[in-house]
């Protein structure tokens, strides 16, 4: 067993610790079919994510540099499933979307070289248990950071859903807490401008937070997990989220599940 938790596998853990036991005992079931909206919905967020990490990494931050490698970019990760209405419907959508993107990066003056680009970060738990996530950007604002924990970072994560969270809600967002305090862990900083960024809806939503806000909360609930795994603790949910297990969904629901 691989002792690492992401946001994503915390969150899995906690929506039904049982199924996630079966997984680990090596039980497996046969895979649902395929919801071609949810796919390409995923396949144009992971095109997104590759389009921008690659313009960053080039460094010439021009809206050519954008536009030019958005169709291949797209096809190449849509597949057959750019064929589809809503496929179709993603491709014409990508070329104001990033026409709003450039000019929203522009304003805010992060045209410039990031600190990090698609960075993995982790940090140690219990047990040799670790904490993983990927970043998406990190931007380094004014004096340079210091290991006393000086200066201030950015850290963005960009999102091609419709939903926006509010302030009050983005200080709550699991994901952007973890990714937060790895990256406090690993560079020494004390306060990280958190944003998120809605590419669908050209629109940034951003919190400072510190050290306190988030250091406790998120250890806790990790170590929490990481405990449950090692004392192999699975129990079941036993409410309507069964209805919903690829198990039950198969004729082999838990014992004692409602039906």
């Amino acid at each position: 067993m691989r002792k690492t938790l992401s946001p994503s596998g915390a969150r899995e853990f906690e929506w039904c610790p049982a199924l996630q036991g079966r997984y680990l005992a090596g039980e497996t079931h046969p895979e649902a079919p395929v919801d071609v909206d949810f796919e390409i919905r995923c396949r144009n967020g992971t095109a997104w994510h590759t389009l921008i990490q690659r313009w960053l990494k080039a460094g010439t931050f021009t809206m050519d540099g954008l536009i030019s490698q958005w169709r291949p970019t797209f096809e190449r990760h849509l597949g057959g499933w750019g064929r589809h209405d809503l496929g179709k419907k993603m491709l014409r959508m990508g070329y104001p979307l990033l026409t709003n993107y450039h000019k929203r990066m522009v304003a805010v003056g992060l045209t410039r070289p990031p600190m990090l680009v698609e960075k993995q970060l982790k940090m140690p738990l219990l047990h040799g248990w670790h904490v993983t996530g990927r970043l998406d950007a990190v931007w380094q604002h004014g004096e340079p950071i210091e290991q006393n924990g000086g200066g201030l970072v950015e850290l963005v994560d960009w999102k091609t859903g419709r939903g926006v969270k509010s302030e009050k809600t983005l200080r709550a967002d699991w994901q952007l807490l973890t990714y937060v305090l790895l990256l406090m862990k690993r560079y020494g900083v004390e306060r990280v401008l958190a944003t998120i960024h809605y590419v669908a809806r050209d629109k940034r939503v951003s919190t400072m937070l510190t050290r306190r806000d988030v250091e406790a909360k998120v250890k806790v609930r990790y170590v929490g997990i990481a405990e449950m795994y090692e004392r192999k603790l699975f129990p079941q949910v036993n409410d309507e989220r069964c209805s919903l297990c690829p198990f039950a969904l198969t004729g082999r629901p838990c014992k004692g599940a409602p039906q």
